[in-house]
């Protein structure tokens, strides 16, 4: 037993207790918690079939012109995790399909006409789907001993990026 835990924990809390204090434990939690809060997975989340409604169709051509991109942010989130796997490389697997949401979202704001913006929101999706779906991987792989180590910075992650989701809409949404 770890020296300084109280012996009354579960097994469970004393590794928690003691590897919360290591810094990979808290750094990819943090990574897993703020990345989604940075709007790409908000707009995905809850704001999409608006912002495709801005193109200016009726309600059912938005609601058919909503899927495609995420079928293409399928596709390139499969194609991304299977050549991260082979490389065994993840934090640019990581960053530049964020970069490139984020070259999306400029594209979106920034033209008026309806072929950019639609575009735009392809690399949107994509490029949130496809970073999101390596963090987790990541960490697996940057924590590989001990295995309780691993499982403690897993869970807070998982936790943590499930937190990310629920609070947003308290922010948006009065109660």
């Amino acid at each position: 037993m770890a020296v300084g835990v109280d012996a009354t924990l579960s097994p469970c809390w004393i590794q928690l207790r003691v590897r919360l204090p290591e810094a990979l434990c808290s750094i990819y939690p943090m990574l897993r918690l703020f990345t989604p809060s940075l709007g790409a997975d908000v707009h995905d989340r809850y704001f999409f079939p608006s912002i495709v409604q801005t193109l200016g169709y009726g309600d059912t051509e938005t609601l058919l012109l909503t899927a495609p991109p995420y079928f293409f942010a399928f596709f390139v989130a499969i194609g991304i995790a299977i050549h991260s796997g082979r490389k065994n490389e993840r934090c640019f697997h990581i960053v530049v399909p964020m970069c490139v949401s984020a070259i999306g979202q400029i594209i979106y704001i920034s033209k008026t006409r309806t072929g950019p913006r639609y575009f735009a929101m392809f690399l949107m999706t994509s490029g949130v789907y496809a970073a999101f779906n390596l963090v987790m991987a990541w960490i697996s792989s940057a924590i590989p001993r001990p295995r309780t180590k691993r499982a403690v910075a897993m869970a807070l992650c998982t936790g943590l990026a499930n937190a990310s989701r629920k609070i947003p809409p308290l922010w948006i949404y009065e109660t």
